[in-house]
């Protein structure tokens, strides 16, 4: 098993290993979904900072080939694209809550932190 089986092999398990609580009510069931999105959105996070850090070193020692630049062009692009999408799976949870304002988002936490 190589190094990168390895890395998907863990970032493919995590999911399942935040779920496997066996969630009983619906706010356990949201808290399991929204852990496992902002998981998502870590590792999307992570990988997007890998790939700009990779783009720019393309386009810094490809200063005289054009495909080079137009290849780093194109990777700081997804790379955006994905941390778009990283930041907005982070604050999935807010972002639910907000747009259709949901109520049971917050009974949810004053159950889990006792509060009424």
């Amino acid at each position: 098993m190589n190094f990168t089986t390895a890395i998907a092999a863990v970032f493919l398990l995590a999911p399942m290993i935040a779920l496997a609580a066996q969630p009983t009510t619906l706010c356990s069931i949201l808290e399991r979904l929204f852990d496992v999105v902002a998981i998502f959105g870590s590792v999307v996070l992570v990988v997007a900072v890998i790939m700009l850090l990779w783009a720019a070193i393309l386009w810094i020692t490809g200063s005289t080939n054009e495909e080079k630049i137009k290849q780093a062009r194109l990777i700081i692009l997804y790379s955006l694209a994905g941390l778009a999408v990283a930041i907005l799976a982070v604050f999935a949870d807010t972002i639910v809550a907000e747009v259709f304002d949901v109520q049971f988002l917050d009974q949810c936490a004053a159950e889990k932190f006792g509060d009424e």
